[in-house]
């Protein structure tokens, strides 16, 4: 029987640390006003966010992006972000943190 391991908003803390450690010069996210380092992962490599705007974007995306009004926003950048941006702020940081806690639960790889 394996024990599963609860993610939490600290070990997200912790993977920042460790990234700005290994990777001094690395780049912010680029979610407005997040000051956490971008991402990185083996199969994916650098990401223009952090882990956590990663997974809440992934939320999103699979949430809204189905959607027919949302489809015009795949091919935009900018209409992509300002979209996000717009539901993040309507969805409040409460529940993005529920969401991105519960999708971390689901089995990635933490380590740098």
């Amino acid at each position: 029987m394996t024990s599963q391991v609860i993610i939490t908003l600290e070990d997200f803390e912790k993977r920042y640390d460790n990234l700005r450690k290994q990777y001094p010069k690395i780049k912010k996210c680029t979610v407005a006003g997040c000051k956490n380092p971008r991402d990185i992962t083996k199969l994916l490599g650098w990401s223009s966010s952090c882990a956590y705007h990663r997974l809440l974007f992934d939320f999103w995306g699979m949430e809204t992006l189905s959607t027919e009004k949302m489809l015009r926003y795949v091919k935009h950048q900018k209409g992509r972000r300002r979209a996000f941006s717009n539901w993040m702020r309507k969805t409040g940081k409460e529940e993005c943190d529920r969401i991105v806690l519960e999708m971390a639960q689901e089995p990635i790889n933490w380590e740098c």
